[in-house]
């Protein structure tokens, strides 16, 4: 939404359209009728706007439970069990995201959200099977995550040429989802989800959807332009924790 303005045309003419009141969230959030009438509250905190405020409990929740995980020791039930916690509040945040997407028609999100839980689901599979056979849930995900990858490396495209900054960020999510994805596939592909492998998939992907949390909650409100950098800033600060750890394991 480009202006105000334009947001509040927006709210009434689909609240004229559902034949009901529309709020339309934001960092000022609109309320409209069907008979025209608006009603703007700028006092709203920012954050609650992104995605629902149960969103961003969600957010919260799997933001500590990953931090928990991290520092707790490995394969022990506290560390098992805030990695079950984080899964879940990453799949609350999935189940409310997509639908959002598709009524918004937002790709973007759609695509994002796709990528972040993957990530929690592949950490979490990797955990779980040690046997390093593949199920069918396992191959689906691993084909969403791949053309998730391809999907933001399209849009980057599309928002390239439009001048929307946003592209770097689709380049490097969508860069990173398909290198993970390949990855995930060639393990189970060749077998050797196990042992130490297993771990490092395990890492790889539970840390990447610890990057994905952290990066929501810089972008609901970053402090200075552009945008893209704190979109980004995670991915580059985590990165290489997540390569020396892994090197550690697997040596």
């Amino acid at each position: 939404i480009a202006s105000m303005n334009d947001k509040v045309l927006r709210c009434i003419e689909a609240a004229k359209l559902a034949g009901s009141i529309v709020l339309l969230k934001g960092a000022d959030t609109v309320i409209a009728s069907p008979n025209g009438n608006v009603v703007i509250n700028s006092s709203e905190a920012p954050y609650l706007a992104t995605a629902g405020s149960g969103d961003v409990l969600a957010g919260i929740i799997a933001l500590f439970c990953a931090a928990l995980a991290v520092v707790s020791k490995k394969g022990k039930r506290f560390h098992v069990l805030s990695g079950i916690a984080y899964f879940w509040s990453m799949a609350v945040i999935f189940i409310t995201a997509i639908p959002m997407s598709i009524i918004g028609g937002n790709v973007f999100l759609f695509l994002i959200a796709v990528f972040s839980f993957y990530l929690a689901f592949a950490g979490m599979r990797f955990a779980r099977n040690r046997d390093g056979i593949a199920t069918t849930l396992d191959w689906v995900a691993i084909g969403l995550m791949i053309l998730s990858g391809l999907g933001m490396l399209i849009l980057a495209a599309v928002y390239f040429l439009n001048n929307n900054s946003q592209y770097i960020v689709l380049i490097v999510f969508g860069l990173i989802s398909i290198t993970l994805g390949s990855a995930d596939f060639r393990s189970y592909k060749n077998n050797s989800a196990t042992g130490k492998e297993r771990i490092s998939r395990h890492l790889t992907n539970m840390m990447g959807g610890t990057i994905a949390v952290i990066t929501a909650v810089l972008v609901v409100n970053p402090p200075f332009e552009p945008e893209w950098i704190w979109w980004i800033f995670p991915t580059i600060l985590i990165t290489p924790i997540i390569f020396w750890w892994n090197y550690k394991i697997l040596k």
